[in-house]
């Protein structure tokens, strides 16, 4: 038990079941008609699925910062003083 009292495990047991059993109750009784894809933002991305579940939309979510986003800018910049053959001022 990790030392966690039985009865919070027990609880929390139950409510992991209850959950799995709803959600297995409506993917089985209904198709979704469309799906719709949508940025995940923490709280209101969970309420906007819900609400088109009750439409038949299934929602998948997609994250502003993707693997290859990161991994695309391998290079550091160049700086301005470092490049050649451009002039970008002049003193007067």
């Amino acid at each position: 038990m990790n030392g966690y009292p039985r009865s919070i495990v027990d609880k929390v047991n139950h409510e992991l079941k209850k959950k799995k059993k709803q959600v297995d109750i409506t993917t089985l009784n209904e198709d979704p008609v469309a799906t719709a894809i949508i940025p995940y933002v923490s709280t209101m991305s969970e309420r906007i699925r819900k609400i088109l579940w009750d439409y038949g939309i299934r929602t998948s979510f997609k994250t502003k910062t993707t693997l290859s986003k990161l991994l695309t800018k391998v290079k550091n910049p160049t700086s301005n003083e470092n490049k050649v053959g451009a002039v970008y001022k002049i003193m007067c």
